[in-house]
C-alpha cells in the first residue's frame, strides 16, 4: 500500500497543538478547566473535555462550543474549517486535576500509584477524606494514605447504585 510522507488518517486524534491549547484557554470561563484536547487538522475535528470547580450545565457546554467555533483564532488553525466537540468527563473519566479530586471528597475511589521508589504499582480503594493542590488523602481501613498527585498513573470514582 502506498501512504505519502506525512499522511494521517482522518479518524485519528492527536494530542492538541500547545498554540491552539492556548486560544481556547483564552475562551473559557474564569471556572473551567481544559481536561484533555485532542485534533485532526486533516479532518478538521476538535474533541475538548473540560470540567470545573461548579457544576457545568449544557448551556455552558453550547455556550463554549459556539464561541470556539466562533473564534478567529480557533479557526486559523483550521483552514478548512472544523467541527468541536466539547462535553464534560463521563461518569467513569479517570480523574486528571487536583480540583477534581477536591470536589469529590467524601466519594469512594479506585487509585493507581507508583510507590516511593517509582519500581511498583499499587492499587487502593478508600474514600477520599481530604485532597489539596498537591496530594489526595484516602482513608482504606481506618487508615489514611496520602498520595501525591505526581505518582499517580490513574483514578477512577467508583459508582455504586444502590
Amino acid at each position: 500500500m502506498f501512504v505519502k510522507s506525512g499522511w494521517k488518517p482522518a479518524f485519528i486524534l492527536f494530542k492538541m497543538r500547545e498554540s491552539l491549547r492556548n486560544s481556547i484557554m483564552e475562551l473559557l470561563s474564569k471556572n473551567q478547566c481544559l481536561v484533555e484536547g485532542n485534533e485532526n487538522v486533516n479532518s478538521g475535528y476538535m474533541k475538548l473535555i473540560v470540567d470545573s470547580k461548579k457544576s457545568i450545565t449544557i448551556n455552558d457546554i453550547s455556550k463554549l462550543a459556539k464561541s470556539i467555533r466562533d473564534s478567529k483564532k480557533v479557526s486559523g488553525h483550521f483552514p478548512n474549517g472544523v467541527k468541536v466537540e466539547v462535553s464534560t468527563p463521563g461518569i467513569d473519566s479517570p480523574l486528571k486535576k487536583p480540583f477534581q479530586y477536591i470536589k469529590n471528597i467524601g466519594r469512594d475511589i479506585l487509585v493507581c500509584y507508583l510507590s516511593n521508589d517509582n519500581e511498583e504499582e499499587k492499587k487502593i480503594n478508600g474514600t477520599i477524606v481530604n485532597a489539596d493542590n498537591q496530594n489526595i488523602y484516602i482513608e482504606v481501613e481506618r487508615e489514611i494514605i496520602i498520595i501525591e498527585y505526581k505518582k499517580i498513573v490513574y483514578a477512577k470514582l467508583i459508582i455504586s447504585f444502590g
